[in-house]
Order: structure tokens, then C-alpha cells, then sequence
């Protein structure tokens, strides 16, 4: 696998996620429109930023969709995070079918053509991981039309909520279907989002999944903040697993961490290979990663 880019933008405080203070959430939905978010986006890659990662989604694909027409021409790895948790509820009210035809339905005439060719019909509609298949093809076909062409999907994971379920329930096809599913598509590596480092490396060993060929994201941070089960066995877990290519997230603790601490921090954990951090101004993108951009530097 080639290596990481790095640093990366995060994508919590576009989706109005703040883990200890709601107010502030309250006072960047007014001011977080799409032209301050694509603001804050073109300050992060001129301070170094080399990528994006988000929740895939109709918010997301609203944000690109705005960079494009907005003559956005900085060069961005994109990390998209599957599935859209928001989505989820209402996806399975349809059941299988009906699930697979309300993916498909902002699709263009070709772009259907192309996701049921690729996942199949009666596979897509018959059982889960068929409809998984087409699931992830056709998200990553509405990047695909979305996105500016100066980004490109560099990794597709599965997001922690998810990740998190299957390793707790050790449920090893799911997990085994989207490494299979992503690592067919040209040029794509896939991921998964954990908050649980220790156990799902221990389990995606067990199923039989090569670490060396998954990116793993996974929270870290001086302070410890959502690093399960603890901190310690996190760090052992990174210096023990040789050939990781992990990001590390959450690294400013919510904004109890200043980036150059955060920095020293990191540049003493094996194993990781890039960083993510969530800004919500352009003067804040600037900070953060004009310090960020010199990981392992």
C-alpha cells in the first residue's frame, strides 16, 4: 500500500458534532454555511492539509458538490466513511429492495446502469451483503460525480458504529464482504473506523485480513479522550502490530489539546501514518495544520 497522505481534514465540526460543548454546536450552525465550510476547507490545504475524510452522504456530497462549482483546484485524498449512520434507520424501513432502488434513485440513467452492472440486480436485492456490494459502489459512484477532479477517493472504511457492532458481536462476514468488496474496486484500500484499537486489530488478525492492507482510523491524543478500553493498551497495540497504516483521530481531545502538543504526542506512537483534525474557521485550519503538516517530519 502506498502511504497516507497527511494531515487530513476532519469531518465532525461540518456535521455540527462538538463532543462536550453544545452551544458551540449552536453557534457554528448558524455560521458554518457551505461557502464558510469550502472558506475553511481551501485554509486547510494551504496550510499543508493533503486530504479529507467524512461521513459519505448527502451532506458531504453537498459540500463537494459546492467545492466543484466553486473553482475549488486543491488536491485532496478523500477518506469517506460508510455508511451514512443517519441514513441507516430508514434505509432498512424499506427493506432490501426498496433499500437498493432509494440508493440508486439520485443516480443518473448511466450512473444506474452502472451500479447495478457492477453490484447485480438479483444479488443487490436478495440478500445483504449483495445489497452492501451496491451500496458502497453506488456512494462511491456519487463522489465520483460530486467531487472537484482534483480529489480523488484514496480508501473507503466502515465507520466505527459499525465497525465497533461487528467486532463486539464477532460477526466476521460482514467485516470479510466490505475488505472484499472495497479491495475490487481499482486503486481503492479498505479501511475501518474504530475507537477500539486493541480488539479490532486482534479480530480483523482472526478472520484472516492482512493488516498490512487495511487503513486503520482510530482516536489518539495525550489525554486519552475515546481511546478504548485505555490509553496504555492503545500505545501497545500500535508498538505490537507491525505494518499498520493507521490515521489518527480525535488527536486535539475535543479542543482540549493544543496542535503542537498533539504533534509531539503522535510523533512518538509507532504505527501511525497520518493525522486528522476537525477546524471550523480558516484561522483555525491555518494553526492547526501548518503544525499538523509535520508529523514524523
Amino acid at each position: 500500500m502506498e502511504p497516507l497522505e497527511s494531515p487530513l481534514i476532519g469531518w465532525n465540526p461540518f456535521a455540527r458534532v462538538d463532543h462536550f460543548d453544545r452551544e458551540r454546536v449552536r453557534e457554528r450552525d448558524a455560521s458554518l454555511t457551505l461557502a464558510r465550510m469550502a472558506a475553511v476547507i481551501a485554509a486547510a490545504v494551504s496550510s499543508g492539509a493533503r486530504g479529507f475524510t467524512f461521513t459519505a452522504g448527502i451532506h458531504a456530497n453537498s459540500l463537494l458538490h459546492y467545492l466543484d462549482h466553486s473553482g475549488f483546484q486543491g488536491r485532496l485524498a478523500m477518506y469517506p466513511l460508510l455508511p451514512d449512520t443517519e441514513a441507516i434507520p430508514k434505509l432498512l424501513s424499506l427493506g432490501t429492495r426498496g433499500m437498493v432502488t432509494e440508493m440508486l434513485r439520485d443516480l443518473s440513467g448511466v450512473g444506474k446502469m452502472r451500479a447495478i452492472f457492477k453490484g447485480g440486480w438479483a444479488a443487490a436485492t436478495s440478500n445483504p451483503i449483495g445489497a452492501l456490494d451496491t451500496y458502497v459502489k453506488v456512494e462511491i459512484e456519487k463522489l465520483a460525480r460530486t467531487a472537484p477532479r482534483s480529489c480523488y477517493v484514496r480508501s473507503v472504511l466502515l465507520h466505527e458504529t459499525i465497525t465497533d457492532c461487528i467486532v463486539g458481536l464477532q460477526a466476521a462476514e460482514p467485516m470479510l464482504a466490505f475488505h472484499r468488496i472495497v479491495s475490487s474496486m481499482r486503486g481503492l484500500s479498505p479501511g475501518f473506523q474504530t475507537r477500539n484499537l486493541p480488539a479490532t486489530l486482534e479480530f480483523v488478525r482472526q478472520i484472516g485480513i492482512d493488516l498490512r492492507d487495511v487503513v486503520i482510523m482510530t482516536p489518539a491524543n495525550p489525554i486519552g479522550f475515546q481511546m478504548a478500553p485505555t490509553k496504555l493498551a492503545c500505545e501497545r497495540s500500535l508498538r505490537e502490530n507491525t505494518g499498520l497504516h493507521a490515521i489518527a483521530i480525535s488527536v486535539l481531545g475535543a479542543g482540549q489539546v493544543e496542535p503542537r502538543e498533539a504533534l509531539a504526542y503522535l510523533n512518538t506512537l509507532k504505527g501511525v501514518e497520518s493525522v486528522a483534525a476537525g477546524v471550523s474557521s480558516p484561522r483555525h485550519a491555518a494553526d492547526t495544520f501548518s503544525t499538523l503538516s509535520e508529523l514524523h517530519s
